[in-house]
């Protein structure tokens, strides 16, 4: 990600920033960010599992595809070779991305959300990044009025879960 794209993506994540909400194809944002990700993983498996019939969400649907792709992007490259993407829509739309590494321990689990913040890999450093992303996708999901949790077992796997209303909040 170039440096300008990070600025501005990082600016826009501060509340106060416009977020242009409108109608956005749920299903569509996963399907295309795993369907461009395919090519950049071979190795990787991942599955798709959707509804058969999904509703669409109010989100502004450039923050909303960065979301999934920092999530995909994270589950290929600290991730095991199984990825799996879920939306389940009961009530609100869930939508959870899991991989089979199981990287992230429980002392871990409320630090990834922290600006600049990467888990210890002790003195390997085999995967560039900022420690912006997750901190990112924290600030768009709760401006989108969703929440997000980790699930992490030690070398079982490791899941992020977002959980966004299906209609505007008042």
């Amino acid at each position: 990600m170039a440096i300008g794209r990070i600025l501005y993506v990082r600016g826009a994540a501060k509340a106060g920033a416009l977020l242009r909400y409108s109608r956005s194809d749920t299903p569509g944002c996963p399907v295309e960010t795993a369907r461009t990700a395919s090519p950049l993983a071979p190795e990787k498996s991942i599955e798709l599992t959707l509804p058969s019939h999904c509703k669409p969400i109010l989100a502004d649907p450039f923050h909303f595809e960065n979301v999934i792709s920092n999530l995909l992007d994270n589950a290929i490259k600290y991730g095991g070779d199984q990825i799996r993407i879920c939306l389940d829509q009961n009530g609100n739309s869930r939508i959870r991305i899991w991989d089979n590494a199981g990287k992230i321990e429980s002392a871990q689990k409320e630090r990834v959300f922290d600006q600049f913040y990467r888990i210890p890999t002790g003195n390997l450093h085999d995967v560039k990044g900022f420690g912006l992303g997750l901190s990112y996708v924290n600030n768009i999901v709760k401006r989108l009025n969703g929440t997000i949790r980790v699930k992490s077992e030690k070398d079982v796997g490791s899941e992020f879960e977002i959980s966004l209303p299906l209609k505007p909040v008042a």
